[in-house]
């Protein structure tokens, strides 16, 4: 009974929880196929494999450098709402979410200058 009916609603549990939390990364295996060549000769394939690590990633800002009072807004796409939320009120801006999931879009656009007080409205799919 556990496979029918505990196991698809943890499964579902679960995919809502790597969607929120960016922290929990999933890893998943690279099958390699044989070849029809050598499964026919009954030779070995030769299997690359795949580093799947992640890479340093430097990002690098055009926004114009903001006077006093006024921010640029970071962009969040693509990240989930708790991550997106928190950088958006280390900026100073106050957050309106709209749906559940990854940040599809953000209005106002990233590098738009906006007062600290002003609210960033984003949508999650």
């Amino acid at each position: 009974w556990g496979s029918e009916g505990s196991a698809p609603v943890f499964q579902a549990v679960m995919k809502r929880i790597i969607q929120i939390d960016d922290s929990i990364l999933v890893h998943k295996p690279v099958k390699q196929k044989r070849g029809v060549m050598g499964d026919a000769l009954n030779e070995p394939t030769i299997v690359k494999e795949v580093d799947s690590s992640p890479k340093p990633v430097t990002l690098i800002t055009t926004a114009p450098m903001p006077k006093d009072g006024w921010v640029a807004v970071p962009d969040v796409r693509g990240r989930s709402l708790r991550n997106a939320t928190s950088m958006l009120r280390h900026a100073g801006l106050k957050v309106k979410p709209k749906g559940s999931g990854t940040v599809v879009w953000q209005s106002p656009a990233p590098g738009f200058l906006v007062k600290e007080t002003s609210s960033c409205t984003i949508g999650l799919n």
